[in-house]
């Protein structure tokens, strides 16, 4: 009965794609790189200082880059030390979409310019009625500018005052947003480059002081290469209008990859060790009775980056192993994707807390821990961890020995990762 209703589930989806050809709709998603679980919170770039200069500097404007009508603030947070951050400024905005890929507001200071210090510090912020904080940020693994959430969250722009204090969380993230926040140091944004077009609405606000917007009627090419629609190719299109030829042939592809699923759940039903269960288009479903679809990277990262990676570009989990037979499945998984003979290490949110001795998964989603039950930790016991590097663990699969086992790691070490979502329809 389950595997009937999975099959009407998905014809049913086919059949409105299909409608949906027809029919106007929105336009496809235009962020797939913004920050997911971060409403609330004010993101502190806390190692950039927004002036080198020791006299400091003024600027006359901001430049902000965003990607959905979500409000956001761009604000000034003041270093007093290592683990104390005091606001100091902000401007808000609620952007409006147009119909091209990006959209950049101009807010013009020159009314009250902005004059700051080596020790000020750029923040983002979207408050908790907003679904995601859509500035754009892109991976900087080449220095120690690192981004770091507050520690406390704020429900809107007006919780936000002179004698307003934070603290950075103990998660730092190798992510800036220097291409989509810019300040500018000349009339209008003159300094900037002209390519990068301010397109958007009246912002509101600023909290903290007044402003103008300059708006631009010109639509160009703007800014570097940026991180707001994937595939590149997809435009955004906020007026619901999809008649030009890219959505059709978006709807096209759309349609092929659910004929692929249809065809993937047809073969599960009939696959003697296959469950009842789809999985989203590029991840490999796990045989009956493990109850989860996995992707693989052979890409050596931290583990923050892999719990990163998997939340913002999947809105999946790094791997959590639950039960033996799982374990069975990733070991053979891996060795279909891996070198004969090799010893590769797949980073899990398994971590040791040190109050218990214990070890436990830990989910960044929820920021919640659970205890491990199965475990395949060689004997004699579990490992202890000497320090809070060394409190991370992977999957150890030896492909030439046709064996797997944990291993403790620091967190700083560089190994491969998988993703993992929960099937639909089990």
């Amino acid at each position: 009965m389950a595997a009937v209703r999975c099959i009407a589930a998905v014809i049913f989806l086919m059949f409105s794609l299909t409608a949906a050809q027809t029919s106007p709709t929105a336009g496809p998603e235009c962020c797939s790189m913004y920050m997911m679980d971060a409403t609330g919170f004010t993101a502190i770039e806390t190692l950039r200082p927004l002036t080198s200069l020791a006299g400091g500097e003024t600027f006359t404007g901001v430049r902000i880059r965003a990607c959905t009508t979500d409000p956001i603030a761009v604000q000034i947070w003041r270093r007093v030390d290592d683990t104390t951050y005091q606001f100091r400024w902000q401007t808000q905005i609620t952007p409006v979409l147009s119909p091209i890929t990006r959209t950049y507001i101009t807010v013009d200071l020159d009314a009250t310019p902005l004059t700051v210090t080596p020790d000020d510090r750029l923040g983002v912020y979207t408050p908790m009625t907003s679904s995601k904080l859509s500035v754009p940020f892109t991976t900087d693994l080449t220095s120690d500018n690192y981004l770091y959430y507050s520690t406390m969250r704020f429900a809107d722009f007006s919780a936000f005052t002179a004698t307003t204090t934070v603290a950075p969380d103990d998660l730092r993230w190798p992510r800036t947003f220097n291409s989509s926040v810019m300040f500018c140091r000349q009339a209008a944004c003159a300094d900037l480059q002209q390519t990068e077009s301010p397109v958007g609405p009246t912002p509101v606000g600023p909290g903290t002081t007044s402003a103008a917007v300059t708006l631009s009627t010109t639509m160009g090419p703007i800014g570097p290469p940026g991180q707001c629609c994937r595939p590149p190719t997809v435009q955004c299109d906020a007026s619901g209008v999809t008649d030009n030829l890219k959505n059709q042939t978006g709807k096209i592809i759309e349609l092929q990859n659910t004929i692929t699923i249809i065809t993937t759940l047809i073969n599960q039903l009939f696959g003697s060790r296959q469950a009842t269960g789809t999985c989203p288009p590029g991840f490999t479903p796990g045989t009956y009775g493990v109850g989860k679809c996995y992707i693989l990277f052979r890409v050596a990262v931290q583990m923050a980056i892999g719990v990163l990676q998997c939340r913002d570009d999947f809105k999946a989990r790094l791997l959590t192993i639950e039960t033996r037979e799982e374990e069975l499945f990733l070991k053979t998984f891996v060795a279909n994707n891996s070198m004969a003979n090799s010893i590769e290490n797949y980073w899990t949110t398994g971590m040791y807390n040190f109050p218990t001795g214990r070890w436990f998964w830990y989910d960044e989603s929820t920021r919640t821990q659970t205890n491990q039950v199965y475990s395949a930790w060689p004997p004699p016991s579990p490992p202890a961890a000497t320090s809070d590097s060394d409190v991370c663990s992977a999957l150890t699969i030896d492909n030439g020995q046709k064996t797997d086992y944990w291993t403790k790691q620091y967190c700083t070490d560089m190994n491969y990762y998988i993703c993992e979502q929960p099937k639909t329809c089990l």
